[in-house]
């Protein structure tokens, strides 16, 4: 379900605790992850934040965040818990629009933990976002965007404005739980975002730097969604509802 949210104010309240689970639950997600980082020893089992209850009403929306690991969410994704013990990760991202009208969708790289998978820029939130009892998604969404595509939201050169619109609140089960998105503007076309985009992986292969998105894909507004059931790849569940509520 996508919420328009740019004119409600969003409160994600962090409370400094761990999710608790059974000794058998907790036993499964462990021996999965040694299987996980046996295939791919880059994973690093961190704090990720999960969502245990929003609260939506007519001018605010409230989300209520605890912590767990990384584990947790892989475990959840590829293999499914029950309801109370399921990671709902709350994450933001951007959907970026060229001046030519191309959406910027993300491929990402094949040493991550979804080789391939589409998406766009964003990602879990990191405890630099957290302030006190509050996670601060804009910081998130700016950073995420920095990281993966070089992309600075405050650069007037490349930027011409952002504005966060959307929240993403799935169903069960489907990760992620709750996604916050901005709309962002560049000041860029495609043939200029893509050599753009080019030149910072290719820094990255040179200083070892860590490499998230492998690719871009560039969507025609005038038809993206058919553009992105053409695309073989898996998708992450909220891509086309996040292109419809943009058009």
């Amino acid at each position: 379900m996508f919420i328009n949210i740019e004119n409600k104010n969003v409160n994600v309240k962090f409370i400094n605790e761990y999710i608790k689970f059974s000794k058998e639950i907790q036993d499964k997600i462990d021996a999965k992850w040694k299987n996980i980082i046996f295939e791919n020893p880059m994973l690093w089992d961190g704090d990720i934040s999960c969502v245990y209850d929003v609260e939506i009403g007519e001018k605010s929306i409230n989300i209520f965040c605890k912590k767990s690991k990384y584990s947790h969410y892989l475990y959840q994704e590829r293999i499914g818990l029950p309801k109370e013990y399921e990671c709902r990760n709350i994450s933001a991202g951007s959907l970026i629009e060229t001046t030519d009208n191309y959406f910027v969708i993300c491929e990402l790289d094949k040493n991550t933990s979804f080789p391939g998978v589409l998406q766009v820029p964003g990602g879990n939130i990191d405890k630099k976002d957290i302030n006190g009892d509050r996670i601060d998604y804009l910081k998130t969404i700016i950073r995420e965007t920095m990281e993966e595509i070089n992309i600075d939201l405050n650069d007037k050169k490349i930027v011409k404005e952002y504005k966060i619109n959307l929240l993403f609140n799935a169903d069960e089960g489907i990760q992620p739980g709750t996604q916050i998105f901005a709309k962002v503007n560049l000041n860029l076309n495609k043939k200029e975002l893509e050599k753009y985009f080019i030149d910072y992986y290719e820094r990255l292969l040179q200083i070892n730097g860590e490499l998230e998105i492998g690719k871009l894909h560039f969507l025609h507004k005038n038809n993206c969604v058919e553009e992105l059931e053409k695309l073989n790849n898996p998708k992450r569940p909220y891509l086309k509802g996040l292109l419809e509520n943009n058009l």
